[in-house]
């Protein structure tokens, strides 16, 4: 049946086959498909193979049709005021740092669909958030990273995380930053040595 309809599926059969039927017809009428009748009287659409839930952008554009680096091009765009700018120049930061860095797009969700800039290399070096009254860089491993400089400034009662906002306006030690990028890549690449 699919994705979320297998599950659903098992405890709600009609439920079911009513998500999928919505899911496709969305789809069918997105991009330009015509219905076909099936025997008994059911209407069926045909679908995407591609189709997932929260892919789709304004325009219709899936997501997943693109390379990541287009994906987070378009998460730069999309606030359309400064936290588009620090997050572009955080970008730049991150890249610069570590030029073998992997972009990549993950935890797409209804809420979300656009999902979230991860960076990595060997393992997550850090995930960009775009918040209300800020931009958030999270290190999953940032307990662990040295940080002299006290850019670290929330989710400080973590045990293993460790994150930055940075409001509108406000400066930073680019260098402090690019240090701690390092600093990640290397407890990534150490890992079990």
């Amino acid at each position: 049946m699919g994705h979320a309809g297998s599950r659903l599926g098992d405890m709600y059969p009609r439920a079911a086959s009513q998500y999928l039927m919505y899911v496709a017809e969305g789809s069918a009428r997105a991009s330009g498909e015509r219905q076909d009748e099936v025997s008994g009287g059911e209407r069926q659409y045909r679908a995407r193979p591609t189709l997932r839930l929260g892919a789709v952008l304004k325009g219709g554009c899936y997501m997943e049709d693109k390379p990541a680096s287009q994906q987070i091009d378009d998460i730069i765009k999309q606030p359309g005021d400064w936290r588009g700018a620090k997050l572009s120049q955080l970008r730049a930061l991150i890249r610069e740092a570590d030029p073998a860095v992997v972009e990549e797009v993950k935890w797409k969700k209804p809420s979300r669909p656009e999902g979230v800039p991860v960076w990595s290399h060997d393992g997550t070096i850090c995930v960009a958030d775009t918040l209300k009254h800020a931009v958030r860089l999270t290190f999953p491993k940032g307990a662990q990273i040295k940080d002299p400089e006290k850019l670290f400034n929330t989710r400080l009662d973590s045990k293993s995380v460790r994150a930055i906002d940075f409001q509108e306006g406000a400066s930073f030690d680019e260098a402090a930053l690019q240090a701690l990028i390092v600093e990640a890549v290397g407890l990534n690449t150490t890992k079990g040595r």
